[in-house]
């Protein structure tokens, strides 16, 4: 006995979920090509994947999805006690929705733990990353090679040649980008793609080191490279990525390259700093950042000042000092134990070794990217407060949503290298 189909409208009802996900799981895609971009067009496709995620239903699985993914679980304890913190301290409304703001991202991660369901998925949003930076080093290239005019690149000049982001967030993404083309070139199964990323690779590297003057970048690429070296040769690969630091850094001496002048400022402004005397360097501001947010940890050890308590916590501190009062102390570990205490600071570190020892269930390819990820916030964190920087703290919110998505389902046999 034939049966009737189901009418058109039930059958589009039913689709409906379907095309939400599918368009949910596509902005999450694209992320990858704007992060690096434009933050305008990370709005739109933020906002578009939260309201498609919300309509698509199945609350329920996603839930089970989240509450069994350890890294997901971390970024909502984290989130929780950033709220907690805002029950607190002297901080008034604007200043605690000024950092609510900015650490909003956070709440990105469990969303997008849930729209990776396979591999395929995962690798066109890494892809989507790399095809974004190999655009961004083919435009810096042309600007520093003078091929491109500098007005079509928001002024950008050939001796700092960045073109979407400024140099800290340049230099950290390349030497990421870098990363991520050496493990895709060891793993790729074609020559001549080895080849091409490879190629690529060493280009990026060279971008971050010879070109860009952003030293966070030069302390994230040494930072992998000796992870690399290391995870592939054990304690003779540290002595490889040690000789070839050392060759790297003679031969920016040679050519007079941003490396080697960038680096011996740092060392002279280091040697001129003085506490409490007021550094007008850029070293020495940072120190004084530093200084004070030491003090205040200390005023203020287990749950710190409050989430909105910085700001004027800090200006109490500097009053009659001489020294500038700031809302950023560009130190994501000192900032996050001055407004949370030692509580969230342990509650960040957790996050980061969480997401460390869970990539040993990853595929190789997926895990090295992971633990790259988790090097360079730890390494960029101790001169940037990256959680509240847009494009880093939305790069990390996103690629460990990618990477850890439906992790338990993912699981692969344990590395504990």
């Amino acid at each position: 006995m034939q049966t009737n189909p189901a009418p058109i409208s039930a059958r589009q009802s039913n689709s409906f979920p379907k095309r939400a996900e599918s368009t949910a799981r596509w902005s999450a895609i694209l992320l990858g090509v704007s992060i690096p971009v434009s933050v305008a067009l990370d709005n739109v496709l933020l906002v578009t994947m939260l309201l498609a995620w919300l309509v698509s239903g199945h609350y329920r699985e996603k839930w089970a999805s989240i509450r069994t993914n350890p890294v997901a679980c971390m970024a909502l304890l984290f989130i929780f006690l950033l709220l907690a913190g805002c029950t607190y301290g002297s901080g008034g409304w604007q200043d605690t929705s000024h950092f609510l703001r900015k650490y909003s991202d956070l709440l990105y991660l469990p969303v997008l733990t849930t729209l990776f369901a396979n591999g395929q998925d995962k690798q066109r949003a890494l892809t989507a990353f790399g095809l974004a930076m190999a655009v961004t080093l083919v435009l810096s290239y042309g600007l520093w090679l003078g091929l491109l005019p500098p007005a079509w690149l928001n002024n950008h000049t050939a001796d700092n040649p960045v073109v979407f982001k400024l140099h800290i967030t340049h230099g950290i993404f390349m030497a990421l980008a870098s990363f991520l083309a050496v493990v895709a070139a060891v793993h790729a199964t074609d020559r001549r793609w080895r080849i091409v990323l490879a190629i690529a690779a060493m280009l990026a590297a060279f971008n971050v080191l010879f070109m860009v003057q952003g030293r966070t970048g030069y302390l994230v690429l040494g930072t992998l490279a000796a992870y690399f070296f290391f995870q592939r040769f054990r304690w003779r690969g540290l002595a490889v990525a040690l000789f070839i630091t050392m060759g790297v850094f003679a031969a920016g001496v040679v050519i007079d390259s941003p490396l080697a002048n960038r680096i011996a400022l740092m060392f002279s402004e280091v040697r001129q700093w003085k506490a409490g005397a007021g550094g007008n360097t850029s070293i020495g501001i940072r120190m004084d950042f530093y200084w004070t947010c030491w003090a205040l940890i200390q005023d203020h050890p287990i749950f710190g000042v409050g989430t909105g308590g910085f700001t004027q916590a800090y200006a109490n501190k500097v009053a009659g000092t001489g020294l500038v009062a700031w809302n950023n102390p560009h130190n994501q570990f000192l900032l996050t134990t001055v407004q949370l205490g030692v509580i969230g600071l342990f509650a960040l570190l957790a996050l980061f070794a969480t997401m460390w020892f869970a990539a040993s269930r990853l595929p190789k390819p997926m895990q090295l990217a992971a633990r790259a990820l988790v090097l360079t916030m730890v390494v960029g964190s101790l001169f940037n407060s990256l959680l509240i920087d847009h494009a880093e703290g939305l790069l990390f919110v996103w690629m460990a949503g990618v990477l850890f998505a439906h992790y338990p389902q993912q699981m692969s046999t344990p590395d504990h290298s």
